[in-house]
């Protein structure tokens, strides 16, 4: 038998068995939307990633145990934590495993993971980016990890950043902070006027 033939014949009957069946199901469940929540983490589970950021030899013997604690703490966006990650900023990738002297580093040994998760956790994180602005110079590496977190918090909200950085200037315990965040802030106005080209 020609398959063209066998499917004008089978089509009308496949689509009315169809009908009939949708006729049976009840749509009334798929009318209330199900809504979604997100999972809850409870202290304790918090409160022992925690520990584990907190743990100096966690760093040196089990990075891939840190950096999955990191990565959960900034899933759960868990500002507690702050103070923790503050104190990995410069923990990245390429603490995960040793290279070869003779194998040049990557990008992704550049990835810095606590600031991932000082980024997922968001604007409560932002005073102590901001101290960490205002006690290193410019060449520093968590100076520039602190601004880049920054630029990536606040996004496309030039105004909201312009204001925070005024509050932080008017809060700054002396000259030399006061310093830094006006240069950071002539920083970020540069980046804000690149991105509009």
């Amino acid at each position: 038998m020609n398959f063209k033939i066998y499917r004008r014949i089978q089509l009308p009957q496949i689509l009315w068995t169809l009908s009939l069946c949708l006729t049976v199901v009840d749509f009334s469940l798929a009318a209330q939307p199900i809504p979604y929540q997100e999972p809850q983490q409870n202290v304790q589970d918090v409160e022992s990633l925690r520990a584990i950021l907190r743990d100096p030899e966690v760093r040196r013997t089990d990075p891939a145990r840190l950096k999955d604690a990191i990565n959960k703490i900034g899933k759960t966006k868990s500002a507690e934590a702050i103070d923790e990650l503050i104190a990995l900023l410069t923990f990245s990738e390429g603490e995960l495993y040793t290279r070869p002297p003779s194998v040049k580093s990557t990008e992704r040994d550049d990835r810095f993971i606590a600031a991932n998760a000082l980024y997922l956790i968001g604007k409560p994180a932002l005073p102590a980016l901001f101290g960490l602005i205002e006690k290193h110079d410019e060449k520093d590496l968590e100076r520039a990890i602190a601004f880049s977190t920054i630029v990536s918090i606040f996004g496309e909200d030039v105004s909201g950043r312009a204001e925070y950085i005024r509050k932080a200037m008017a809060e700054a315990s002396s000259p030399e902070a006061i310093q830094r965040l006006a240069r950071a802030s002539q920083e970020m106005e540069k980046l804000a006027e690149a991105a509009k080209r």
